[in-house]
């Protein structure tokens, strides 16, 4: 019954595929200052682009124990242990417009690089004892 109800609700956004597209263009625009190329791509498949980008704005602006600005430390701190340059950009502009400071950015991101090299050098030790216990078989 719910997926019934939810597919009624994806057509009635399919319908006006083009107007939600171009808002949600538009809120990108306003809040990001940008329009990322993830999103310009992902709209040439309405039908993944939007329920994505319902998601995303449940996600994002909608979080309950986070303010916007939280968010957006949280979000550049994520970019930045991904190692994804575009997504750091607009993470961190947002994240200033949102009341964030230059030094909360400089913590989380180093917070954010460490906490990556801990992950790498985790993996790659492992590794290299699974390496030392195959030449032993």
């Amino acid at each position: 019954m719910t997926e019934n109800l939810l597919e009624q609700k994806k057509a009635e956004l399919m319908k006006d595929a083009d107007k939600v597209i171009e808002e949600t263009f538009e809120g990108f625009k306003k809040t990001w200052g940008v329009i990322p190329l993830v999103a310009k791509e992902m709209a040439k498949r309405p039908e993944v682009f939007i329920p994505d980008m319902i998601a995303a704005t449940t996600i994002y602006e909608k979080a309950k124990a986070l303010d916007f600005k939280t968010v957006m430390l949280v979000a550049f701190g994520v970019a930045t242990a991904l190692r994804s340059p575009y997504c750091m950009d607009v993470a961190a502009t947002v994240a200033l417009k949102a009341g964030a400071t230059i030094d909360e950015l400089r913590d989380v991101a180093m917070i954010a690089a460490y906490e990556a090299r801990g992950t790498m050098l985790a993996f790659s030790l492992r590794s290299i004892i699974q390496a030392e216990e195959n030449l032993k078989k």
